[in-house]
């Protein structure tokens, strides 16, 4: 997630008037991301909603089953991708590397 902490605070701070709404989407990242931390898991003070791959009734299904064949052996791709979901991961990249 490239979002810069000092990008969302100025957005943050522009909202001044009536119900104050901001919406934002992400690719997740580490679960550890300070976006993650201060403002998803804030639920005291911000309402979060996740919707994954399978929410949109747009995408095609032919679409999802080859996301779902192409991520089939990245277990944290399929995670982050189709599911939306804020995991770790030492395979962003270099999926075909053997850490010591």
């Amino acid at each position: 997630t490239t979002l810069h902490k000092e990008t969302l605070i100025e957005c943050l701070k522009r909202l001044r008037v009536g119900q104050q709404t901001i919406i934002f989407d992400t690719n997740p990242d580490h679960p550890e991301h300070y976006f993650k931390t201060d403002y998803i898991n804030n639920t005291g003070t911000y309402a979060t909603y996740n919707f994954t791959t399978y929410d949109n009734p747009l995408i095609p299904n032919n679409f999802i089953k080859t996301q779902e064949q192409l991520y089939k052996d990245q277990p944290t791709y399929k995670a982050r991708v189709l599911l939306g979901e804020w995991v770790a991961s030492h395979d962003t990249i270099f999926t075909n590397i053997n850490l010591i």
